[in-house]
């Protein structure tokens, strides 16, 4: 899903937006096994509304350049 950060906000991604910005803005991952123990995540509108768990946004680079992110979440628990 192509997302353009011009635009706003997406109503086709129900995902974490803070995430993937925080991801693209600090070149670093973002994962969380347990969201509700994060104050950050777990204050988040999208995130409380969208029920997730479990999410991680990997950005990825060419050289110092950030090219999109790679996004995935849970909802409900799962095997480890």
């Amino acid at each position: 899903l192509a997302l353009d950060p011009a635009m706003g906000r997406s109503d086709t991604f129900g995902g974490s937006h803070g995430a993937v910005m925080r991801a693209l803005n600090t070149r670093e991952p973002v994962v969380f096994n347990d969201i509700g123990q994060d104050a950050w995540l777990a204050g988040r509108e999208s995130v409380a509304a969208s029920g997730l768990r479990t999410l991680l946004a990997i950005p990825l680079m060419d050289d110092s350049r950030a090219l999109g992110v790679i996004y995935a979440d849970r909802r409900e628990a799962g095997a480890p």
